[in-house]
């Protein structure tokens, strides 16, 4: 019969695993610690020395695939242009002859402006619009004193 108690089986295990332990401790410290050994250190590229009877490393070659070299499929053919779709001219109500691409000088100016000379100058000028430059044709005759500027001093209906 044993004369061991239960306790001082426990206390062997536990000798036992601090043992291990202290083993493993020790290994890995081991492993870890830096040795002095110029090889076991690592050394950047481009900047190794060639140690005596030691093969210098070559960098190798970058592999270049080649698939694509010798493709000869024909080039996706574009379809046709084509003249587009005619707009009319008038198909935003606007007279782009005057000002500003972002003008809009009504294609014809309301009834209640009316039709007298000038009309048309007193209308724009009440709405706000400053006098505006004519690019091409004078249509709705606002330049009347023809110097390239609608509805400004000398025309008929801007007064002056």
């Amino acid at each position: 019969m044993s004369t061991k108690t239960p306790r001082s089986r426990g206390a062997g295990r536990l000798s036992v695993a601090v043992a291990l332990g202290t083993v493993a401790a020790g290994l890995t410290l081991a492993l870890t610690l830096p040795t002095s050994s110029a090889q076991s250190r690592p050394v950047p590229p481009g900047t190794a020395e060639q140690q005596p009877g030691t093969a210098q490393q070559q960098q190798p070659a970058p592999h270049v695939m080649d698939f694509a070299h010798g493709l000869n499929a024909p080039a996706k053919q574009q379809p046709p242009q084509t003249a587009g779709t005619p707009v009319a001219v008038t198909a935003d109500g606007c007279d782009h002859a005057y000002g500003d691409i972002n003008v809009c000088v009504p294609w014809t100016f309301p009834a209640a402006a009316g039709t007298a000379p000038g009309a048309g100058c007193r209308w724009l000028l009440a709405h706000g619009y400053p006098p505006l430059a004519v690019h091409g044709r004078d249509r709705l005759g606002l330049d009347t004193n023809h110097d390239g500027t609608a509805c400004d001093h000398g025309d008929a209906g801007a007064g002056g």
